[in-house]
């Protein structure tokens, strides 16, 4: 028997005034997950200490069996290896940052800013 996880990381999103405040996923043509969902089997899996924060990519080493706790070395070192910037073998520093934008109407920053409002 074969099994194939996929992870909708992501997927979720926001609510788009636009999309009749929809989200992407909600308005989107999906036919092959339509599929899935149809002849496959889902289900909910916690997958994370419930002290640590439920982030992408703690999220994604426990979902292929490494204990974040102990293998995780931090955001940035993990996106330097996977886009190629750190060479294997090699020691390097790599810091991972996020844009955001501060809306002064509401007094909040977002760090995931959009061009979409």
């Amino acid at each position: 028997m074969k099994i194939y996880m996929i992870i909708l990381d992501g997927a979720a999103d926001r609510k788009i005034e636009m999309l009749e405040n929809k989200t992407p996923l909600q308005v989107s043509n999906t036919p092959a997950l339509d599929v899935l969902v149809k002849k496959g089997t889902q289900t909910l899996v916690t997958v994370i200490d419930e002290n640590i924060t439920p982030e992408s990519d703690s999220g994604s080493m426990a979902l292929l069996s490494y204990d974040p706790k102990i293998y995780y070395p931090g955001r940035g070192t993990l996106e330097g290896l996977g886009t190629g910037f750190i060479p294997k073998g090699y020691n390097y520093v790599a810091f991972r940052i996020n844009f955001a934008s501060y809306d002064e109407k509401l007094g909040t920053l977002d760090r995931r800013t959009d061009s979409v409002k």
